[in-house]
C-alpha cells in the first residue's frame, strides 16, 4: 500500500500501522513540484518547467471566448497569459496546422481601451502584430494567428468566433 497519493495537486498520506509517525508531514519543494507536474499531465497539459507553467492546446475542440475560458477554468486553469515571446513560441509549437487562429487570455471591455489578461494585468503592447489592434467589427478578444506556417503577433478577434484555444496552469 502506498504511503501517499496525489490528487489534484494535493498529497494524501495514509497510516500504515500503529507505529507510523503521526502529525504534519513536510513535503520538499521537489515533491510538490512533481505532484503539480503529474496533475498537469493527468489533465492533458504539456509541462514547461522553465516557464513555470503547463500548457494545453485544445486542438479540434473549438469554442467561443467565454466557452474556452470556462473549459480552462474547469481544469483549474485559465486562458494562456501572453507575457513572453518564449511562451508564445512554445504554445504555438503545439499548433500543427499551417494556418490557425487561437484564443489567448486577453480581452478589452471597449474598443480603444487596454487589453486585459484574464489572469490580471494588461497585455503588453510589444506582443501585438503590426497594425493591431485594428478594432474592426466586434473584435474585443485576442488571439494568436499562424498564417502559412508563419507565427504572427497578437491580433484582436471577435469573442463569438468558434476557434481553438490555449489553457494554462501554473506549476
Amino acid at each position: 500500500m502506498p504511503i501517499a497519493t496525489i490528487q489534484d495537486g494535493r498529497c494524501y498520506c495514509f497510516k500504515l500501522n500503529s507505529d507510523t509517525p503521526r502529525g504534519n508531514v513536510a513535503l520538499s519543494s521537489f515533491f510538490v513540484k512533481t505532484a503539480r507536474e503529474a496533475d498537469c499531465v493527468s489533465k492533458g497539459y504539456n509541462v514547461y518547467s522553465s516557464l513555470g507553467v503547463c500548457i494545453k492546446f485544445s486542438g479540434n475542440s473549438k469554442k467561443d471566448f467565454p466557452g474556452a475560458q470556462e473549459t480552462c477554468n474547469q481544469d483549474g486553469g485559465y486562458l494562456i497569459k501572453v507575457d513572453s515571446q518564449t511562451k508564445i513560441n512554445t504554445a504555438m509549437s503545439l499548433v500543427t496546422k499551417m494556418t490557425e487562429l487561437v484564443f489567448i487570455g486577453a480581452f478589452t471591455y471597449q474598443k480603444g481601451q487596454d487589453y486585459l489578461n484574464v489572469k490580471g494585468g494588461k497585455l503588453d503592447p510589444q506582443f501585438w502584430d503590426s497594425n493591431e489592434p485594428d478594432s474592426v467589427g466586434a473584435d474585443i478578444c485576442a488571439g494568436l494567428p499562424k498564417i502559412s506556417g508563419v507565427l504572427k503577433g497578437v491580433a484582436d478577434v471577435g469573442c463569438e468566433g468558434v476557434i481553438p484555444f490555449f489553457c494554462e496552469l501554473l506549476l
